[in-house]
């Protein structure tokens, strides 16, 4: 059954409404380089995304995968291309209505809203709770990043 909300997660506490931002994806796709609210119907990765935007220093790289057990279930878990990191202690979730949100095509989970939205309620989450969602890389992850980046 498909909710009448979506979700967002961030790491500043917004007292009014979200403001459409200019995104930045490196793979060029046009639906993830909008200025927009972005949100997705999948609580657990808003959740993951505000941690992940938590990651200090802010210039290390950062990567969402999704492990998808069945239709219905997704595990998104997030992997930090550094040793040493930081993540803030919470994060804000924000349930957003629905309305005003357009499903996007080259990531069917995402939804954007080029719109101001007012959160219906928001949540305090704390990282306790999602700290093995989030991982450092990998000998093979890093080995592998740097050679996609260099490649390039």
């Amino acid at each position: 059954m498909k909710k009448n909300f979506l979700y967002h997660g961030s790491t500043a506490l917004i007292e009014d409404y979200l403001v459409p931002k200019k995104a930045n994806d490196s793979r060029n796709i046009k639906e993830n380089n909008l200025t927009a609210v972005y949100a997705t119907d999948i609580k657990d990765l808003a959740i993951v995304m505000g941690f992940l935007k938590s990651v200090k220093p802010f210039n290390l790289l950062t990567k969402l995968v999704l492990i998808e057990i069945e239709e219905d279930l997704v595990i998104p878990k997030g992997i930090v291309y550094g040793k040493e990191y930081t993540l803030n202690e919470k994060i804000y979730l924000y349930i957003l209505p629905r309305q005003n949100f357009l499903k996007c095509v080259s990531t069917p989970y995402q939804y954007v809203s080029e719109k101001l939205i007012k959160p219906l309620e928001t949540i305090e989450i704390s990282l306790k709770n999602y700290k093995k969602s989030i991982r450092p890389a990998n000998k093979v992850e890093r080995f592998f990043q740097f050679f996609k980046n260099d490649i390039h």
